[in-house]
């Protein structure tokens, strides 16, 4: 079976008026097809670069990276988005600059739908009562909590049943009852459509529910482990 991520010694550049930087240095990886990987390691290992280049935002300085069975490395910006719109779900960590303020609940889950196409509402009302937010379908961002915020960019993100899921800290601004709800959440629904994740984060309780972690050390996979069943 194809992997949903394949990464082949890649290494990225950033340019700066001092001089490079080099961000990752010759790193591999491979996340299974509906693997949940969660990706540790301090501040400017790499972690978010890594992400950057699954998402098609950038590619590698050289190496291989395929994503979703496609050529990251070597397609065109338009290719890239076109991939990305149809296939990867994002969540950041700063959800109340991700959702549109304007808009509802219910809306910005469907946005994702609309932009292939989809009217998506049976969908929708699924998303937001796996989310427990189907009284808030007419809220809007600043009305609910941070948590309630975030788990709607969780439903959001997974509305289009993406192959692939890339969480940037997505907990990072939580509390910790509110961490376990959008945690649960992110796994369930990227459980039900069989989507891999992976999953950036610096708190141990995300990557113990991941089934596998991978440490970034200076641009470098570092270690690795596999939950233990229980």
């Amino acid at each position: 079976m194809t992997p949903a991520v394949h990464a082949d010694d890649i290494f990225h550049l950033y340019r700066q008026p001092h001089g490079d930087v080099v961000a990752l240095r010759g790193l591999s990886l491979e996340v299974a097809t509906g693997e949940t990987v969660a990706v540790l390691g301090p501040s400017g290992s790499g972690k978010t670069t890594l992400l950057g280049l699954c998402a098609g935002f950038a590619r590698p300085s050289s190496g291989g990276l395929s994503v979703l069975g496609q050529p990251f490395a070597r397609l065109s910006a338009r290719e890239l988005a076109r991939v990305r719109r149809s296939s990867i779900g994002i969540v950041r960590q700063h959800y109340h600059l991700a959702l549109p303020r304007e808009l509802t609940v219910e809306e910005i889950v469907g946005f994702p739908l609309r932009l292939l196409g989809r009217t998506g509402r049976a969908r929708v009302s699924s998303l937001l009562r796996a989310a427990g937010l189907s009284d808030r379908a007419r809220a809007r961002p600043a009305e609910l909590s941070g948590g309630e915020q975030q788990r709607v960019a969780v439903c959001a993100a997974l509305a289009k049943e993406p192959l692939l899921l890339l969480a940037d800290e997505p907990t990072g601004e939580l509390d910790p009852k509110a961490t376990s709800a959008v945690v649960s959440l992110l796994l369930e629904l990227a459980a039900d459509v069989g989507a891999a994740a992976l999953i950036v984060t610096h708190d141990p309780a995300v990557a113990l529910a991941c089934a596998r972690t991978i440490h970034i050390r200076d641009g470098r996979l570092a270690a690795e482990g596999r939950r233990v069943p229980s």
